[in-house]
């Protein structure tokens, strides 16, 4: 009866192990199977965990009970260690973060009021260098400032400075509370919960409430249709600069979840 009960304990004890053993080497698969480092990490499993296992299958029989149990604890601690040490950060191979070129001309004006579309050029270059990188997908936008006004010259200047997409923007109303209303259809108000109108005259005076749409239309290099785009509006008690800034801010962060969508461009693209 004792000795039933000892092959039973040894039984489950090899089944618990190869059930542990096969999980740990799928993980491991999973992990590092398109790295370099993936053949090291299959020599220190074969050295410390196959191997050993290997012999005592072969061993079962002369080998007793107690011996079994011995080399079955030390196979599962042996690859639960190497589990543990490559799941640490230090021995991660860090992926290389691709960086999207997203060129940015200068903002056009077809508004009655203007700011310098200089400036809101800078802003939204700006705006597309500080969002934060996607771990996920181990990518980061970055924005170039074009100086180019015609649309053929832009395009030159974007292969050059080696853009894979191109934003477009157009000032298309910047009107203070005062002013005649000019509401587009289809336009995205990025603060909707914001009152309008509900200064006093004397606020209103120190810090007018002004109301701004811009356009953005969204190009991959070397394509003449624009595959994103749209008006977005903001209204507040700003400078009219800092208002544009702000719907800016807000293209930016639609630029870069659109071009995460999109798939890499060909190497051979790049290349050119």
């Amino acid at each position: 009866m004792e000795r039933n009960i000892r092959n039973y304990t040894t039984l489950r004890e090899t089944i618990g192990a190869s059930v542990f053993v096969i999980s740990g080497l799928l993980a491991l698969y999973a992990t590092y199977s398109r790295t370099d480092i993936f053949e090291k990490v299959i020599d220190v499993v074969c050295l410390l965990v196959v191997r050993p296992a290997a012999c005592l299958w072969i061993n079962r029989k002369s080998a007793s009970s107690s011996q079994r149990s011995s080399a079955i604890r030390f196979i599962a601690s042996s690859l639960l260690l190497v589990l543990l040490l490559m799941a640490s950060p230090q021995a991660l191979p860090q992926q290389e973060q691709r960086v999207i070129r997203v060129g940015v001309p200068v903002m056009k004006n077809s508004a009655s009021r203007s700011v310098s579309g200089e400036l809101e050029r800078d802003r939204l270059v700006k705006a597309l260098n500080d969002e934060r990188p996607d771990k996920k997908l181990h990518m980061k936008v970055e924005g170039v400032a074009l100086d180019a006004t015609e649309p053929r010259d832009v395009a030159s200047q974007a292969d050059e400075k080696k853009c894979e997409y191109i934003v477009y923007t157009t000032l298309l109303q910047l009107r203070a509370r005062d002013d005649p209303a000019e509401h587009r259809p289809g336009t995205m108000d990025i603060n909707p919960n914001s009152q309008r109108g509900t200064q006093g005259p004397e606020n209103a005076a120190m810090s007018p409430e002004f109301e701004a749409t811009v356009e953005y239309k969204l190009y991959q290099t070397g394509d003449r249709r624009a595959f994103s785009g749209g008006p977005f509006s903001a209204h507040d008690a700003l400078a009219d600069t800092e208002l544009v800034g702000q719907v800016m801010d807000r293209i930016a962060n639609r630029v870069f979840d659109e071009v995460k969508k999109r798939p890499a461009p060909h190497a051979e693209k790049k290349d050119q």
